[in-house]
């Protein structure tokens, strides 16, 4: 038989490599949480970058469009002032 302290090392050997073994299993499923958030910020990242660069292009050529609309009624009042209705 056993004495009370082997015993009591025992539990405590068990009970210590049971905490150790829990806290790595949490520590090891927080390191692959961050790791998975790192990814799939990388992926969002470059996809709002492509969907900025779309819209700063469809902005540009709706300010070249809104220019030549202005240009056009100009040229439009211009030729009103000129020619007045008989």
């Amino acid at each position: 038989m056993m004495k009370w302290q082997q015993r009591k090392r025992l539990v405590t050997r068990r009970s210590g490599m049971y905490l150790l073994v829990l806290c790595l299993l949490i520590l090891g499923l927080a390191v692959l949480s961050l790791v998975t958030v790192s990814v799939g910020a990388m992926f969002v990242e470059t996809e709002e970058r492509q969907i900025e660069r779309d819209l700063m292009h469809a902005i540009g050529a709706l300010r070249v469009e809104v220019t030549s609309l202005h240009d056009e009624l100009r040229e439009l009042k211009a030729t009103r002032e000129a020619d007045p209705p008989a």
